[in-house]
């Protein structure tokens, strides 16, 4: 839980963070986009690499070295000043983060109750992202400066560092991937794309919201409560999900949800302070707790367990993109077109969702028999 805490605790704080690039200077607008689209991407691709290479042997030493190294590239941001250094180094620590995530995800999804876990998991990971939103521009910044939520990161990695004594070096392979192949069945993939799509509409809105807050005129005070209160909801979101994951239809909670998420995001647009704050929490309630239910679907669908590790990358894969992808959208000092494309992604994955299950077509079956 240490290890993929501090690998995740950037997602919390990287609006808030990038914003302060912005205002000292460091990055534009169309900057932030792109800035966040390489980290998440980077943690994407480290991810994807991660629970091979962490599942191959050796795992304390490997999180030990990635986690001194992504301390160390948190750290270099004090002196990065253009946006060609800070997408290099911000890159860099994605895919050092991604490699960190590896670890807990195949401790995660090699567990009895994958589905449970996860939500877990995430809730559990993101307490420290509450305590990080808040104090960061209520407290930390104002007082020490913009830097010190860059210490505050490396601070997170060196104590992944101390916690990787405490791992085991290798995670036994689940029995189904041992006698069963990932059979790719058209629901299988569309449920991936709606992972993906949901996950790009989750990053398009939220590397915004810091910005959009600023262009309403809201007090930073203001902005941070929104913020910290988002990331609350989250850990009760996901926390409630680990128990009603099972209770409830995964397929009906996954087409509702990501249309519920798409009017949030519209409804994020007001330019009051409780209509901000109302709209930005109930976001951040949605965000984790249809996690665990995609999840349980994607396992559904593939028994291997396979497919469902690959689900954090591409989960991962899509909040890089969202970003990027709506970039095109905002001009400098108007962010609100970012929040139009943000709510279109989202409910282009309810429809998704809602559509996979009524194709119907012969699956392709790879690696049968793969020891």
């Amino acid at each position: 839980m240490v290890v993929g805490t501090a690998a995740l605790l950037v997602l919390g704080v990287q609006p808030i963070l990038l914003g302060g690039l912005i205002e000292t200077g460091r990055l534009t607008e169309a900057g932030l986009g792109r800035v966040a689209m390489v980290e998440v991407f980077a943690l994407a691709i480290g991810s994807v690499i991660g629970p091979f290479a962490m599942n191959a042997g050796g795992m304390r030493l490997k999180v030990i070295a990635a986690a001194l190294l992504l301390a160390a590239v948190d750290v270099g941001l004090y002196a990065a000043h253009s946006s060609a250094a800070i997408l290099g180094l911000r890159g860099a620590a994605g895919l050092l983060e991604g490699l960190l995530i590896g670890a807990a995800v195949v401790v995660i999804t090699h567990t009895r109750r994958p589905d449970r876990m996860n939500g877990l998991f995430l809730g559990i990971t993101t307490a420290p992202q509450i305590a990080a939103a808040y104090l960061l521009p209520a407290l930390i910044i104002p007082r020490f400066g913009l830097n010190a939520g860059f210490a505050l990161l490396a601070a997170g990695a060196v104590a992944a560092a101390c916690a990787a004594p405490f791992l085991v070096d290798r995670v036994e392979t689940h029995p189904e991937a041992r006698v069963q192949g990932i059979v790719w069945s058209p629901a299988l993939l569309l449920t991936l794309l709606g992972g993906l799509l949901q996950n790009a509409g989750i990053g398009a809105a939220w590397n915004y919201v810091e910005r959009l807050g600023a262009q309403h005129g809201l007090a930073p005070a203001v902005i941070g409560a929104a913020i910290a209160g988002s990331l609350s909801l989250q850990f009760v979101g996901a926390l409630l999900s680990a128990w009603l994951c099972w209770r409830l239809p995964a397929r009906l909670m996954l087409t509702a949800g990501g249309l519920i998420q798409a009017g949030v995001v519209v409804a994020m647009l007001s330019r009051s302070d409780a209509g901000y704050i109302t709209a930005v929490c109930l976001f951040g309630l949605c965000w984790l707790a249809l996690q665990p239910f995609l999840i349980r679907e994607l396992i559904r669908l593939d028994p291997s367990r396979r497919v469902a590790m690959v689900m954090t990358p591409v989960a991962l894969t899509g909040l890089s993109l969202g970003p990027l992808v709506v970039s095109f959208a905002v001009r400098a000092g108007d962010v609100r077109g970012g929040f139009v494309g943000a709510a279109v992604l989202l409910a282009a994955a309810g429809a998704v969702y809602g559509l996979a299950p009524r194709l119907r077509a012969a699956p392709r079956t790879a690696g049968r028999d793969i020891a």
